[in-house]
């Protein structure tokens, strides 16, 4: 707060600071048309994992501000929780697991992208972003959920098909995940 007071007083204009998530859900969320009265869930699978959570027309954020920080789902009863450290679902579905178990490799520069095995890895993220959905879907009575992010450009509509396939069993809302609109949601959000 004292950074941003500081650049306010010097350019005379506010300053907001958001994480990459939110911004790509606020950017979306305009992007699309969406009106002050719906919902959004934006998924971010890249080298990590969240989501950014819009109610009401509103960003959430939390009173810990951790709302979104769905890496820390987890399926796993044994697996132990550290805030220091990923979270079971960001490390099941993040870029390094998904480089170790099927041959993801990327050079997001050059926007080249070589997978080994890749209809094993849809069905991987698929299912695990399928149960992530529904509960929160079920849980938040949203409808409206996108999927973004490096890795789900990478996996393309076969990831998105592959979610709504299982969420067709899963769900009991009907609720089907889409992609991102645009790539430059975060820059719109921003």
């Amino acid at each position: 707060a004292e950074k941003t007071e500081r650049l306010f007083q010097k350019y005379g204009v506010k300053v907001y600071i958001e994480n990459d998530v939110n911004a790509q859900a606020l950017g979306e969320f305009e992007f699309a048309g969406m009106r002050e009265k719906e919902d959004l869930l934006f998924i971010s699978l890249g080298t990590g994992l969240g989501a950014g959570l819009i109610l009401d027309g509103r960003l959430r954020r939390g009173v810990q501000s951790m709302c979104g920080e769905i890496g820390y789902v987890s399926y796993d009863e044994n697996y132990r929780s550290d805030k220091r450290e990923w979270g079971w679902l960001e490390m099941e579905l993040g870029y390094r697991r998904l480089r170790e178990r099927f041959g993801l490799e990327a050079d997001v520069e050059q926007r080249k992208f070589r997978i080994e095995r890749k209809e094993e890895c849809v069905a991987h993220v698929a299912a695990l972003l399928a149960k992530c959905v529904n509960n929160a879907t079920v849980l938040l009575d949203l409808n409206h959920v996108v999927l973004g992010g490096r890795i789900v450009e990478i996996l393309e509509q076969e990831l998105v098909e592959r979610v709504n396939e299982y969420l067709e069993h899963l769900s009991i809302l009907g609720v089907r995940v889409r992609m991102e609109l645009s790539s430059n949601v975060g820059l719109i959000g921003i």
